[in-house]
């Protein structure tokens, strides 16, 4: 992960991970764990430090002093479906993809590209304004577009 830092900024809605006591240990905990996406550390809250994992990328906007939170940008997980193992890049985008119209979920838009020749990505847009939209690329380039809530998919395999 690369760490993005919200400082005295928080989110509601993280897990606590009682078992973790430093900084560095919750952000290894978060980047090996599939599903998240981001971190808060608080210091000191009165029982002692605490970390909380998070399953969205939202950018925090309860400000509370001490408390930083994290997000994660980079490769995060790898999942697969026939013909593709999917590297994740978290909230990173590409530009340059053509947009699929017809199609209305990830595992749709990972299907799409794993069965049609020539496609090496996608990009799974959940909410734009206009809907959830999918993105096919021909290009296994690495995403370096900061792009809170886009995910960039590369196939392999």
């Amino acid at each position: 992960c690369s760490w993005t830092t919200y400082t005295n900024l928080q989110l509601f809605g993280g897990m606590v991970q009682s078992s973790v006591t430093s900084l560095p240990a919750c952000q290894n905990l978060c980047a090996s764990t599939p599903g998240c996406q981001a971190i808060e550390w608080v210091p000191n809250n009165g029982v002692g430090s605490q970390c909380f994992t998070f399953t969205s990328s939202a950018v925090p906007t309860i400000s509370a002093s001490g408390i930083n939170h994290y997000i994660c940008s980079g490769t995060t997980a790898v999942t697969s479906t026939p013909g593709c193992s999917w590297t994740t890049y978290t909230n990173l985008q590409m530009f340059g993809g053509v947009v699929q119209p017809s199609v209305t979920s990830l595992p749709a838009c990972q299907n799409l590209c794993a069965s049609t020749p020539g496609c090496q990505a996608i990009e799974w847009v959940p909410n734009n304004g206009v809907g959830s939209q999918c993105f096919t690329f021909t290009s296994s380039a690495v995403p370096t577009i900061s792009a809170s809530g886009i995910n960039h998919y590369i196939c392999s395999g």
